[in-house]
């Protein structure tokens, strides 16, 4: 029986069963998560509200890595409204893996409660976040307990930038975990461990003068050491994650299906035609049409699912495009709209490095 909570098929897969969709990854703790996510609603919150106004904000403003790294990772921002058109890069910390892509967030995920983040746009300072999200939960004991606050302002951040920091101690439902956050520039780093595991000095620096912030609006992907630049179509991409080859893009709107997504796959293990010949043996497959460098197919569901997958049918584009292969799937009347998207979706692709 395919489950709500059953991955996206996987177009790689030569007979394209669905495995289980990968537990969700807690990549910070509770506080932490909030405090990114606080960052997201002041970019998108009304300009009219009182609260809002009163609070000290942060415009986004681009520079460069104090300390480039070519294999940097990528992170559009993928916001429909109040984009900036920028993208945020930095170097993965070893251990660490590319997780998750939202809004103008990105996470990366390591063992043990271990997690990275980092945001863009126009934020909250760390002072005022401090004094909303932090403050209030100090010494209140509990399940949500913070201890250890610090905080300064004029401290180097990324490289020779200086910005704020702050740092505290979180029980966080028992996670146990200590915080440190470093904004300037409109850009917030946020870094979980362990309680007395924090990086070190030197991880942290390594990691911060990578930091960098652009006008160039495209992504990355890697994958079996293949690096890939592309451009997330925006307002069409919700998310992008990595529970699978490459990275999938969930698409909006639509996104009630796991049949409606875009996927970029660096270094492709399979042939078109191997592809192919596996959907052929699948249900709910037909159409299927293999060219040179383009493989199509329709996927139809008859009746709505036991978990409210949507009843229709899905036209999916495969094409592989020197070393990246790129998918797009949507409804014929959403292709009627899209298709100018998905060409240059797919056309925006470079294996690069």
């Amino acid at each position: 029986m395919e489950s709500r909570d059953s991955a996206r098929p996987d177009p790689t897969s030569t007979k394209l069963v669905p495995p289980r969709r990968r537990p969700a990854v807690r990549l910070l703790s509770v506080v932490a998560s909030l405090l990114l996510m606080s960052g997201a609603v002041a970019a998108s919150a009304a300009t009219g509200s009182e609260r809002v106004a009163a609070r000290e904000t942060q415009a986004p403003e681009p520079f460069a890595a104090a300390s480039p790294d070519p294999l940097a990772m990528r992170c559009s921002d993928l916001r429909p409204r109040g984009n900036t058109g920028l993208a945020v890069s930095f170097r993965v910390p070893e251990g660490y893996a590319d997780a998750t892509r939202d809004d103008s967030a990105c996470r990366v995920t390591g063992a043990g409660f271990r997690g990275v983040g980092v945001i863009f746009g126009v934020l909250p300072t760390l002072a005022t976040t401090k004094a909303e999200d932090v403050d209030p939960y100090v010494g209140q004991g509990g399940d949500d307990d913070l201890e250890d606050v610090v905080y300064t302002s004029d401290v180097p951040v990324f490289g020779e930038l200086t910005g704020e920091r702050l740092s505290f101690y979180c029980f966080c439902d028992g996670q146990d975990t200590d915080v440190v956050m470093l904004q300037t520039h409109g850009v917030r780093l946020s870094w979980t461990t362990p309680h007395g595991k924090d990086p070190t000095e030197a991880e942290l620096a390594a990691f911060t003068d990578s930091v960098a912030l652009d006008t160039d609006p495209t992504s990355t992907c890697t994958d079996h050491g293949v690096r890939v630049v592309y451009r997330p179509p925006v307002p069409f991409t919700e998310s992008i994650d990595r529970a699978g080859p490459g990275c999938h893009l969930y698409l909006t709107p639509g996104r009630q299906s796991l049949q409606r997504y875009a996927q970029v796959t660096p270094a492709p293990r399979r042939s078109l035609a191997e592809v192919a010949d596996g959907l052929r043996e699948r249900r709910r497959i037909s159409g299927v049409r293999l060219g040179t460098d383009r493989l199509v197919w329709r996927y139809t569901r008859a009746r709505t699912g036991p978990y409210g997958e949507p009843a229709g049918t899905w036209r999916f584009v495969m094409v592989d495009r020197d070393g990246v292969r790129l998918s797009w799937s949507a409804t014929p009347r959403q292709w009627q709209r899209e298709r100018a998207v998905a060409r240059a979706f797919f056309d925006s692709a470079r294996v690069v490095g």
